[in-house]
């Protein structure tokens, strides 16, 4: 395993470079958190957080259609899922940051209609990839549009 190197610089110091208001801390709002990847390793995000000296926010997970996540899925990384925890969490650190983990192929739809009936504020997906070859793209579609129409924030990947 490589050796991890702490980076140039840390969320807050990159939300004050681009004026994000970091007197909010996101007290009173719920964030959702859509991950397709492998489990969430809970002790190196804690000595992440402890090497950034913040302090970690309270993390809630959620599986959706857990009896789907193959055990290959299981085998990924969480990586995507890590990096959106560290920087919502240092920006957001009173808010309430749900992860709905999901089959991958196939779980948006799912992990967003799980965010949107647990009356999130805030749905963030990492993931991406060309939604003309998801199988469930007209479920994922619907899922947004419900969201919409309840007013929640949907922020999504548009490829690396």
């Amino acid at each position: 395993m490589a050796t991890e190197k702490f980076p140039g610089w840390l969320p807050v110091q990159v939300a004050k470079h681009y004026g994000f208001p970091l007197q909010y801390s996101g007290k009173g709002q719920a964030l959702a958190i859509v991950s397709l990847g492998g489990p969430l390793d809970l002790d190196e995000l804690r000595a992440d957080f402890q090497a950034m000296r913040i302090t970690m926010p309270n993390i809630r997970m959620v599986e959706v259609d857990a009896d789907k996540i193959s055990a290959q899925q299981n085998q990924f990384s969480a990586g995507e899922t890590h990096l959106d925890v560290e920087v919502i969490g240092s920006l957001c650190p009173d808010a309430k940051i749900t992860i709905y983990r999901a089959p991958n192929p196939g779980g948006i739809a799912a992990a967003v209609n799980a965010a949107v009936t647990d009356k999130n504020h805030v749905i963030s997906i990492s993931w991406g990839n060309s939604e003309f070859f998801w199988d469930a793209r007209t479920a994922t579609e619907t899922a947004l549009e419900k969201a919409c129409k309840q007013g929640i924030t949907v922020c999504a990947a548009a490829g690396d």
